[in-house]
């Protein structure tokens, strides 16, 4: 789940601020060398395969494909679900995946956690660096939104939401505290240790090492990050995923991107408190 910041009703989709804090970001981004090839630690022993790493991922699929295969199961009518059973259909088959994937790392890969780059001894470096991507990501999403906006009214699709549901539900259930701060859980816990480490650790991992073309992983499994997210979000949930997996190839710290993801969900929840 990654929320975007924001979706604009009206005629003016980025201020001038906005665009100014964005060409500041990009400056940032050229000087910290973003453009350069990504080749960084690698991921995989002299012993390891491909095939280990699609083993894995496998097993995080089947988890995730089993709990969403379940869910129905607990909802007898989908037209009158209840914003509960929606944060349990949208939290519960990711955390299946990552508890599926944690495991079978630790068991099938050598030293799999640390070169998966999820050592807690690589925590203190990805609180830095997350930090510091999050004030150039953040900025540059924006134009990126403001850009999916733009397109989306140009080419007439249909009309979208005002913000993610995620986003919607935290408004529509400000006197339900549980709910609301089961949804800040799964939107800057859950959501960012399962899909980093299902797209990132997994799905970039096999095609990083089965093509050999970092730039071809980032950019395909960005596509598939993108896909599973709400149809309208899908340009800037694409963008993110670029960051997220350059990140990832130029660092090899896979709680780099989960600092990430976490503090981009964060923001847009707070942007969406802040002025809804």
């Amino acid at each position: 789940m990654s929320m975007v910041l924001a979706a604009e009703n009206s005629q003016q989709l980025i201020s001038l601020p906005e665009i100014f804090a964005a060409a500041a970001a990009l400056v940032v981004a050229v000087v910290a060398g973003a453009p350069r090839r990504i080749r960084g630690p690698q991921r995989l022993s002299e012993k390891e395969t491909v095939g280990d790493i699609m083993s894995i991922a496998g097993l995080g699929l089947m988890g995730w494909a089993a709990a969403t295969a379940i869910m129905p199961k607990f909802i007898a009518d989908f037209s009158k679900i209840t914003d509960t059973q929606a944060l349990l259909a949208t939290t519960i088959p990711p955390l299946c995946a990552f508890l599926a994937m944690l495991p079978a790392t630790i068991v099938i890969r050598t030293e799999g956690v640390q070169r998966l780059g999820l050592g807690l001894n690589r925590i203190p470096q990805a609180i830095w660096q997350g930090v510091l991507a999050v004030l150039v990501v953040v900025p540059l999403m924006l134009v990126a939104g403001a850009v999916n906006e733009w397109a989306w009214r140009h080419f007439h699709f249909p009309p979208h939401p005002e913000a993610h549901q995620m986003l919607q539900m935290i408004h529509d259930n400000h006197a339900n505290r549980l709910l609301q701060f089961g949804i800040v859980v799964s939107a800057v816990v859950v959501a960012p240790l399962a899909e980093e480490m299902f797209f990132r650790g997994g799905i970039q991992t096999i095609l990083r090492y089965s093509t050999n073309l970092p730039w071809i992983a980032v950019i395909v499994t960005s596509f598939f990050f993108a896909m599973m997210h709400q149809g309208w979000t899908r340009g800037p949930i694409f963008f993110l995923g670029i960051c997220l997996g350059y990140i990832y190839e130029r660092t090899g710290n896979l709680w780099t991107c989960i600092i990430l993801h976490s503090l981009f969900n964060c923001s847009a929840i707070f942007l969406f408190w802040k002025f809804h």
